[in-house]
C-alpha cells in the first residue's frame, strides 16, 4: 500500500483540492481510497453517521478515489477544530481514528488520508492533526506532505510547521506544495525559496490543474 496523508499549515488553502487530484491520479494506478477520519461542519452529524452523505469532503474525496462514500471516524456537526466540536465526554481518540483508517484502507493499492485542519489544530487537548500524521506514517507507511499557500508569510508558515513536526517527534514529510488558491503578486517566489530553506522537495500547484507528475510518482510510484 502506497499513499500519503495530506497536511496543512492552515486552513482553506486548498488541502482538499490536492487530496482529491491525488486520489484521481492513484486511481488510474489501482484499487484506491481516499479518506478523512475526522471531518468537522458536517450538518446533523449527530442523527446518524452511517447513513448521512453530509460530509461533503468525505464525499469529495470518494468520488476522486472511485469508491462508495466512507463515513468518517468522527463527523461533528460543529465548523470548529475538532477538539472544540468533539463532546468533551468522547474526545477523539487517535489510535481509535488509526484502526478507523487501517480497516477503511483495508485492499487498496493507494491511499490518500486528509486531515481536519491544519498541522497543529488540536485534535483533543493533548494532540494535534501532526501525531495523527506520524501515527498513520508510523503504523501504515503513509508519509505526510504539508500544503502551503502561495502568498505572503508562507515561509515562516511552512518552517513553523516544519520545526514543530520535530519536536513533536513527526517523521519529515515526503514533500511541499504551494498552492496557488488565488492570484497574489507574481515573484514571491515561495516554492524557490523553500526548497533552499528546508530538505523535502516542493512543487507547486495551481487549482485547476493537476499535480506534477514528478509528485505522483514520488507517492505512487
Amino acid at each position: 500500500m502506497k499513499g500519503c496523508v495530506v497536511l496543512g499549515a492552515g486552513t482553506g488553502l486548498g488541502k482538499t483540492y490536492l487530496a482529491c487530484a491525488l486520489a484521481r491520479a492513484a486511481r488510474e494506478r489501482g484499487t484506491t481510497r481516499a479518506l478523512k477520519p475526522v471531518e468537522t461542519g458536517v450538518p446533523h452529524a449527530a442523527v446518524s453517521r452511517e447513513t448521512s452523505r453530509s460530509a461533503a469532503d468525505a464525499q469529495a474525496l470518494a468520488d476522486a478515489a472511485g469508491h462508495p462514500y466512507i463515513a468518517p471516524h468522527r463527523s461533528l456537526e460543529l465548523p470548529a477544530s475538532p477538539h472544540l466540536a468533539t463532546p468533551e465526554s468522547h474526545p477523539i481518540d487517535l489510535d481509535a481514528a488509526l484502526e478507523w483508517t487501517r480497516e477503511a484502507a483495508a485492499g487498496a493499492d493507494y491511499v490518500v488520508v486528509e486531515t481536519a485542519g491544519g498541522a497543529f489544530t488540536p485534535v483533543n487537548l493533548q494532540q494535534y492533526n501532526i501525531d495523527l500524521a506520524a501515527r498513520l506514517s508510523n503504523a501504515l507507511n503513509l508519509p505526510w506532505l504539508l500544503v502551503v499557500e502561495d502568498r505572503l508569510g508562507t515561509l515562516h508558515d511552512a518552517l513553523a510547521v516544519l520545526w514543530g513536526a520535530t519536536a513533536r517527534q513527526a517523521p519529515a514529510p515526503v514533500a511541499l506544495v504551494v498552492s496557488h488558491v488565488t492570484d497574489h503578486p507574481p515573484g514571491l517566489g515561495n516554492a524557490h525559496e523553500l526548497t533552499r530553506l528546508q530538505p523535502a522537495p516542493v512543487f507547486d500547484l495551481k487549482h485547476g490543474t493537476s499535480p506534477d507528475v514528478a509528485l505522483i510518482e514520488l507517492l505512487f510510484g
